[in-house]
């Protein structure tokens, strides 16, 4: 589903300008395993939204490296929020590479990304100001990591269809 939501207002030299918010929801979870035509499209797309801030890609098992890859050109990306589910899927040092973000959100993250967010929040160095965890069990080791953020969420014990991944 492709929805275009309300115009932006963007001030320029010339004056205000809408600039339509616009959303890509429901990618297919299989595809970047079934069909390599859509998923060229996909990165190709990706990599094509040089004026991205924002990526919320959720949908377990339809992430994948090279996806990350081509959200590394998106150089105005300020918030991801990831199904933290990595397991043959992606690779979580990948995500050591975004370093601008503003806002990071990982939902059941395995411990291979668990294991990367020390050396990725120091990546991210003073830009990082929300950072939202939703997991099972609580990390009690990053807690001394956490002092610096203005918005910090961590929920636990969730509902989830899918057990803990490690």
């Amino acid at each position: 589903m492709f929805r275009l939501g309300k115009p932006l207002k963007i001030t320029l030299a010339q004056g205000l300008i809408p600039v339509p918010l616009s959303e890509i929801r429901d990618f297919p979870k299989a595809v970047t395993y079934l069909d390599d035509n859509i998923l060229r499209h996909v990165l190709s797309g990706l990599k094509n939204c040089v004026n991205l801030r924002s990526c919320t890609w959720t949908r377990e098992g339809s992430l994948n490296s090279d996806i990350l890859e081509a959200l590394l050109q998106c150089k105005n990306l300020r918030e991801l929020e990831l199904n933290g589910h990595n397991i043959g899927n992606y690779d979580p040092r990948l995500l050591l590479k975004f370093t601008e973000l503003h806002r990071i959100s990982l939902i059941m993250p395995t411990v291979p990304v668990v294991s990367q967010l020390i050396p990725w929040l120091s990546a991210t160095g003073a830009t990082l100001r929300s950072l939202t965890l939703i997991c099972k069990v609580a990390h009690e080791w990053l807690s001394p990591s956490f002092k610096r953020y203005l918005i910090l969420h961590i929920i636990l014990g969730i509902k989830h269809p899918h057990r803990w991944h490690s």
